[in-house]
């Protein structure tokens, strides 16, 4: 089964312990794992917007945390782009993919 875990909100919300387990555990299985950041989520101190009480969890919860969470994997792992992981994986792309 696949579990979302070291992305996004998954990167705020669960310990990161969490996070560094998923990404060793596809590692070991020879897969790679990705990481996305969206740019707000870098931004603590950006302005609130009004949204329902889960809404407003998810999107803002942890964000002071974000930038030390992602430069913590940074520094645990290698990571590389989508190109080279896509091609590393067998997928032949084309020029500009």
């Amino acid at each position: 089964m696949n579990l979302p875990a070291a992305s996004g909100g998954y990167l705020r919300i669960l310990p990161l312990a969490v996070s560094i387990a998923a990404v060793l555990q596809l590692n070991r299985s020879g897969h790679p794992a990705v990481v996305n950041v969206h740019p707000w989520e870098l931004d603590p101190e950006q302005p609130r917007l009004r949204g329902g009480t889960f809404g407003g969890f998810t999107h803002y919860a942890n964000l002071a945390r974000t930038a030390d969470r992602l430069a913590a994997l940074l520094t645990r792992f290698r990571f590389g782009t989508m190109r080279e992981a896509l091609e590393s994986a067998g997928f032949a792309l084309g020029p500009g993919s």
